[in-house]
């Protein structure tokens, strides 16, 4: 309901945009594009299309580089050992607890379906620490 002017104004917005101006449209056939002007037009397009993909393909990269840093370096201050067997599974099992912890949070906040996300996360830990109660007991 509090929504009611948006529509209007978002295709409002878009007619300025998209609607060519009056001093943009060509004159004469002496101002119209060419088929060259064209193609080099959709050939900057496909360019600047490109490097954008690239510069967020490297800003992914860089977060993700400098997320591994400090998960590996919280891990070792924590002294997590993700390479035994056993206790493999209880870490998992605390790391997806987490996630579901701040799935929930951000979902009831921000996003509805991240609830389900933090609902999958829970069963994924459920999962996880009955797998590490098994081998620890060592039933399985």
């Amino acid at each position: 309901m509090k929504f009611k002017l948006l529509y209007p104004a978002l295709v409002f917005m878009a007619m300025l945009v998209f609607v060519p101006q009056a001093e943009a449209l060509p004159t004469s056939s002496t101002t119209a594009p060419t088929e060259v002007q064209e193609q080099n037009f959709a050939d900057n397009f496909k360019t600047f299309l490109e490097k954008r993909k690239i510069k967020r393909n490297e800003k992914i990269k860089a977060f993700l580089l400098k997320a591994n840093k400090v998960i590996t370096k919280a891990a070792k201050a924590m002294d997590v050992d993700l390479d035994d067997p056993v206790m493999k599974w209880l870490w998992y099992g605390i790391f997806a607890f987490g996630a579901a912890v701040i799935l929930w949070i951000l979902g009831g906040l921000l996003f509805g379906p991240l609830v389900w996300l933090g609902s999958l996360a829970s069963l994924l830990s459920s999962v996880c620490l009955v797998i590490w109660l098994l081998k620890y007991l060592e039933l399985a």
